[in-house]
């Protein structure tokens, strides 16, 4: 996202919850908040300013839904794992019965 972009949602929380972002505060929020995608950033920021009574912090701001957090979910592939020779303790898998 480019500087203008974050301006935007910094101005929505400003408006929001009656703060004043410094320039110090505003360099560090951007620097860790840059990478996201835009649309995703100010989503974030209109969502979070309906739902929460205090400033949101950088980490709820990334935070992706919940209900959007297993959309990416990739099953993996175990067909060729063998399951037997993954003991944490090898010294005891004589002692495990076979199934």
């Amino acid at each position: 996202m480019d500087k203008k972009e974050f301006a935007v949602g910094i101005k929505k929380l400003e408006l929001s919850y009656n703060q004043k972002f410094d320039k110090e505060k505003l360099d560090y929020w951007y620097e860790k908040l840059r990478d996201m995608n835009p649309d995703v950033y100010l989503r974030n920021i209109d969502k979070l300013s309906k739902q929460l009574t205090f400033l949101p912090n950088i980490a709820q701001i990334r935070a992706e839904s919940r209900s959007n957090q297993y959309i990416n979910y990739e099953q993996r592939d175990y067909s060729g794992v063998d399951f037997n020779k993954l003991f944490a303790m090898p010294e005891i898998e004589n002692h495990i019965p076979d199934v």
